[in-house]
């Protein structure tokens, strides 16, 4: 019995570390109010389209992210997202924001 709590316990820290270590590889570096003006900017420049389209999540392929351009390596999760005749990839957190301002942007315009 006090074989298994303890391996229990093991398991639960190891959880917490491989968790945090996701954590960190998934969501770039960058303060979430630049990275939303940044966004802004690339939308009303329609640098970016409207992220309200078909998207698909997979392992990081090392292309750079559409949304910051930093590179989206294994085993950080890529954002692929359909677009009018294109395909572009982002960060999961890059990808919240991306579509939280697409969303916003056809709130105002309809």
């Amino acid at each position: 019995m006090r074989g298994s709590l303890a391996g229990l316990e093991a398991s639960i820290a190891g959880s917490e570390a491989r968790a945090a270590l996701v954590e960190q590889l998934v969501i770039p570096d960058l303060p979430d109010e630049p990275l939303r003006r940044q966004v802004r900017a690339q939308l009303a420049a329609r640098q970016l389209f409207l992220a309200d389209g078909v998207s698909s999540v997979r392992r990081g392929t090392g292309r750079p992210c559409t949304v910051c351009g930093h590179p989206i390596d294994s085993p950080t999760l890529e954002r692929e997202v359909e677009g009018p005749g294109i395909v572009a990839r982002a960060h999961p957190a890059c990808y919240v924001i991306w579509r939280e301002e697409s969303m916003a942007r056809q709130r105002k315009a309809g």
